[in-house]
């Protein structure tokens, strides 16, 4: 009779910690539990691959500040991009660090912190493909690819610039490269740096049309309606660090310059 005791109580504990693992957590319970649990998404330089194991990217860093400074640990959880609000809405995540653009469309299912970065949405193009064009608006026309991430606002603003061509989403910033390389697209729609920093890469393959911004964003921590006092937390955190410079030095290392690939 005991050993069946003892089965059935642990069987009961492994359905708790299930069940707690999914939860949505206030700040309070968040601190208690020693961990910040933080939704981040694969992008150059927001989150790239380290290792196998092992991330880093700008939002990475944030991440691991953001944690240090409440006394806990962070727990990374990478996500595809359209995974991340899906994510923090049941539980799964406590915010979402994600370089994600403020959109009224998302501010209805999730809030959103003060400001904490700009993000300006840029066009890069395949030089061979494009190489007979002799101004951006060729572009909008029924015969031209044009590529972006699933769900984001620059696969909107895709949509609503280049309403002639056609739009292909894909589910990761990588793949939406690397289709440009191929040939498979002939520009796309990205968050800067990444446009600049493919164009230094590959001179010959990849080209900037414009040389500006298309359009200017802002972006902000996300997390769960309702939530308060996290809320709160991270607006103060954000004062606090661009007050002191931190923000700002980590946004010029990973952004500005390429010497973390060094």
């Amino acid at each position: 009779m005991r050993p069946l005791i003892n089965v059935l109580l642990s069987s009961l504990l492994i359905i708790a910690s299930f069940s707690h693992a999914g939860e949505p957590r206030n700040l309070q319970q968040i601190i208690r539990s020693g961990e910040l649990r933080v939704g981040v998404s694969l992008a150059d330089p927001w989150t790239m691959k380290k290792s196998a194991s092992e991330l880093h990217g700008a939002e990475i860093d944030v991440a691991n500040r953001v944690a240090a400074d409440m006394g806990i640990k962070p727990v990374i959880r990478e996500l595809a991009w359209e995974g991340l609000i899906p994510a923090l809405r049941n539980g799964d995540i406590d915010v979402i660090i994600a370089g994600m653009v403020i959109t009224p469309d998302k501010a209805l299912q999730v809030n959103f912190s003060r400001p904490y970065a700009s993000a300006g949405i840029s066009l890069m193009a395949n030089t061979q493909l494009t190489k007979s064009f002799k101004t951006a608006s060729e572009l909008n026309n029924e015969t031209v690819a044009i590529g972006a991430v699933a769900n984001t606002t620059q696969a909107d603003v895709a949509k609503r610039i280049f309403s002639k061509a056609a739009i292909k989403t894909f589910p990761s910033q990588q793949q939406v490269v690397d289709a440009l390389l191929e040939g498979k697209l002939h520009a796309a729609v990205a968050l800067d740096p990444e446009p600049r920093f493919l164009q230094l890469k590959h001179p010959d393959r990849i080209d900037l049309p414009l040389g500006k911004p298309i359009i200017n964003g802002r972006e902000g921590f996300a997390v769960r309606q309702g939530d308060a006092d996290l809320l709160a937390f991270l607006n103060a955190w954000i004062e606090s660090r661009e007050a002191d410079g931190w923000l700002d030095s980590t946004r010029s290392y990973w952004f500005d310059s390429l010497k973390w690939q060094e």
